[in-house]
């Protein structure tokens, strides 16, 4: 739905004051965090900058804590109608890598409850907030049709342990314009631009003398619609269109004001949020893949790839000529794909954007692996995933692709970095002509996060020039590095950890870049992968794991802290 400047005319003129205190709320996850990486303000020039993002998330969703909200957050999961996506995906803002899986982290580390659907998350979300008789958190104006009290995020505000926020109801809002269903359906069908263009119905806002403003022609449109009857309308509005779209506007009239105060209802995301036994496996479970995506062990990408036999590509670097960065995990997206269809499949299609047009690769045989060994009617999932790990399905993923006998070389490795370590074999094997400092960067980046962090002051960190460097030896146990030498690291590094976008232009490698964006999907799809098969290595958290922006710098971040960055460190 897209009705220009309707949020603003909610925010400024249709809002009721509330507090939220000791009670539940249903919110739209997809919605609440889409933006919320570019609105705290950090750069995403070369990747998340995951470590203040988490910290960012925690300090905003501490005030539902504090307030004692029970939240249950819905989020989006894949696309029903791929063809219709994709030709909307130029408007889409771009969110960096492993943003979606940082937050999700956060959440799960904070104790709140979320689902992903399967699909649009729109109908659950009513479905939850009405079986609780509960208000919506959101920002999408579709939400004030509901007949449930809608609350913009924009408007939260803690005091005193208490949330003071607005709220929209349709009930009040109708009345207070002096308009019925019927004719509410008729404003949304005017002015919504995802069912009539913009200026469709110019000659018409003319004859009936609306302003030329889009915020004051919609409260002249309902003071004009609340003046006469239905019959009325129709008859002004027909005028000045063919009988065609007469037609289509009769029809999209009648579908709006079906769905206005409707009682939705949702899949299994509603289901699984009061029941988690909802998304267990049955033997033999026909749904064990809407059940797969609501617990959690198939990646959202996973809809799109099992559903409509396409992948979409990552973003490219604006203004480079490359390759798409998620070319170099191909054989991890198809090693999915055949887990997911039995290895029997002729293929998916990888589309990418390549300049103005858009790009589209058969991903076929020339990408898969030996099959693993196991017995499967339909997939090594049907019978849910209590038992997937045993299979060693990652384990043998890394045998076939990296030649690894086992994952047992990796224990030695504190466990937080062995996918991390992983990955960077999968995409040093294939991209042995990557920068040598990026993973030297990679690896300092988890040393900054998960050891010098946990010792350090960042308030207090010593200044320089300091009295000595660092003797430590290099080593693997955290225990040794001491609380002094962890304080000279993270002065040192503070400056190169975080940047702004006009720094970035200024130390800008495209080389470098392309390889970190590569790197990145190489990390994300093997952490989906590795969920995929039961987390045989667990997903770094990828706040005390990966900073993007350290990446760019590592040639500048040669110096010694008393520790080998090439280590791994328990």
């Amino acid at each position: 739905m897209r009705i220009r400047t309707f949020s603003k005319l909610v925010e400024v003129r249709e809002l009721t004051p509330r507090e939220l205190r000791d009670e539940p709320i249903v919110l739209d996850g997809q919605n609440l965090f889409y933006n919320s990486y570019q609105r705290a303000g950090f750069s995403g020039a070369f990747g998340i900058e995951a470590d203040r993002y988490a910290c960012h998330l925690r300090q905003y969703l501490q005030m539902f804590k504090k307030a004692n909200v029970k939240c249950y957050f819905l989020f989006k999961g894949g696309h029903e109608n791929m063809e219709k996506r994709l030709k909307k995906e130029k408007d889409s803002k771009i969110v960096p890598v492993l943003m979606k899986e940082t937050y999700k982290q956060v959440l799960k580390e904070m104790d709140f409850e979320y689902v992903v659907c399967e699909y649009e998350s729109k109908k659950d979300i009513v479905e939850l907030a009405h079986k609780l008789n509960c208000p919506i958190l959101s920002y999408d104006i579709e939400y004030c049709f509901t007949g449930l009290q809608y609350i913009p995020f924009t408007t939260l505000e803690l005091q005193n342990d208490t949330i003071h926020c607005g709220y929209f109801l349709l009930e009040t809002f109708l009345r207070k314009y002096k308009l019925t269903v019927d004719k509410l359906a008729v404003f949304i069908v005017l002015t919504d631009e995802n069912i009539f263009p913009e200026g469709f119905f110019s000659e018409f806002f003319k004859s009936i003398k609306a302003p030329l403003g889009p915020f004051q022609c919609n409260l002249h449109l309902m003071r004009w619609l609340s003046k006469g009857s239905k019959k009325q309308i129709f008859a002004t509005i027909f005028r000045f269109i063919s009988a065609e779209d007469k037609k289509t506007f009769i029809e999209e009239e009648a579908k709006v004001g079906a769905q206005i105060e409707r009682r939705e209802c949702g899949g299994l995301g509603a289901a699984c949020v009061l029941d988690r036994d909802a998304a267990f496996v049955a033997r033999a479970d026909p749904r064990w893949f809407a059940k797969g995506v609501a617990a959690g062990h198939v990646a959202i990408d996973y809809v799109n790839l099992y559903r409509s036999k396409i992948f979409v590509g990552a973003p490219p670097i604006r203004g480079f000529q490359q390759d798409n960065p998620t070319l170099l995990a191909l054989d991890i997206i198809k090693y999915s794909y055949d887990l997911l269809t039995n290895f029997e499949n002729d293929g998916f299609n990888f589309v990418y954007d390549a300049g103005l047009e858009k790009e589209t690769i058969l991903v076929g045989d020339t990408h898969s692996i030996r099959k693993p060994v196991y017995e499967a009617e339909v997939c090594v999932f049907e019978n849910g995933w209590e038992s997937v790990r045993s299979f060693g399905l990652l384990e043998h993923f890394a045998h076939e692709t990296l030649q690894l006998k086992s994952l047992e070389c990796l224990e030695s490795a504190p466990e937080e970095t062995r996918l991390l370590l992983l990955a960077l074999a999968y995409f040093s094997r294939h991209r042995p002509s990557s920068p040598a400092a990026l993973s030297s960067a990679v690896l300092l980046a988890y040393v900054m996060l998960d050891v010098v962090a946990d010792k350090v002051d960042k308030k207090n960190l010593p200044k320089f020039p300091f009295d000595k460097k660092p003797i430590l030896d290099s080593t693997t146990d955290r225990s040794v590095v001491t609380e002094a030498d962890c304080g000279i690291a993270a002065a040192i590094m503070e400056e190169y950890s975080t940047t702004s976008e006009g720094d970035a232009e200024l130390i800008l490698d495209v080389k470098l870049l392309h390889a970190l964006a590569e790197f990145q999907q190489c990390l994300l799809q093997l952490s989906s992968l590795s969920v995929l098969c039961g987390a045989e290595v667990p997903a770094p958290v990828f706040a005390r794991t990966y900073n993007g922006t350290l990446g760019p710098y590592s040639r500048c971040t040669t110096v010694s802290f008393g520790f080998n960055i090439s280590s791994t460190v328990e």
